[in-house]
């Protein structure tokens, strides 16, 4: 691994990956850019909804990512019941 002046580069575990890079354009193999986002939290986790869209023909893409929050798991159940 390569380092910065600020830290040393760490690989990410896969299931920690919350970005990925633009994909590129199925019309015309450019690459594409990052147009909207949105992003919900909810008790069954996040889900994240990105907008690509190619600048070169015009071309849009959705990308849907949903993953199940680690701090939604770990609470206790009776966290929040009535002592």
């Amino acid at each position: 691994m390569t380092s910065t002046f600020l830290h040393e580069e760490k690989a990410i575990p896969a299931d920690e990956v919350i970005d990925s890079d633009a994909p590129n354009c199925d019309a015309c193999a450019q690459r594409m850019w990052l147009g909207r986002v949105e992003t919900k939290i909810n008790d069954s986790g996040i889900t994240c909804k990105k907008e690509f869209e190619c600048k070169l023909c015009g071309l849009s893409r959705i990308v849907v990512s949903r993953r199940a929050s680690p701090v939604l798991q770990r609470l206790p159940e009776n966290l929040f019941s009535a002592s």
